[in-house]
């Protein structure tokens, strides 16, 4: 681990969990504020709460374009997005000053399974008290 840096240590464990059912690809876009130096979490997730595993994700070190999978059978997908500044121990990933935390959201809705999905552009945001709680460890899911 001595010589990598944090980035280096966060790309290695990442695994992007995708579903086994057909899917299609959604592309976005996110933007950070222009100081922002840090790593973006992205997931796709079936409901606005952001609990358990992503069905897909993506790792960011720069704001700009991603790309999830999506099960095609699902019509409405929540995509969610996290910030955090880089940190040169993964621990304070795990609990970063709430100020600290940049977060942003968007509904995918889908009308038919053959449908395209308009691309989601983002603008990630301070952490409001209205947002969603963030419900899973996130820098664990590099591991996993």
């Amino acid at each position: 681990l001595a010589g990598k840096s944090p980035q280096e240590l966060i790309a290695g464990y990442l695994v992007r969990p995708y579903p086994a059912a057909p899917t299609t690809v959604v592309s976005g876009s996110i933007h950070a504020p222009k100081d922002f130096n840090g790593v973006i979490f992205v997931g796709l997730f079936p409901s606005r709460i952001p609990q358990g595993r992503p069905s897909s994700g993506e790792l960011l070190f720069n704001q700009g374009r991603f790309e999830l999978r999506w099960d095609a059978t699902h019509r409405v997908g929540h995509v969610l997005a996290a910030a955090f500044p880089l940190a040169s121990d993964v621990l304070q990933y795990l609990l970063p000053p709430q100020e600290c935390v940049l977060v942003t959201s968007s509904v995918l809705v889908r009308k038919a399974p053959s449908a395209d999905v308009s691309p989601p552009d983002l603008s990630l945001r301070q952490l409001s008290p209205l947002d969603p709680p963030i419900l899973i460890a996130l820098p664990v899911l590099l591991r996993s």
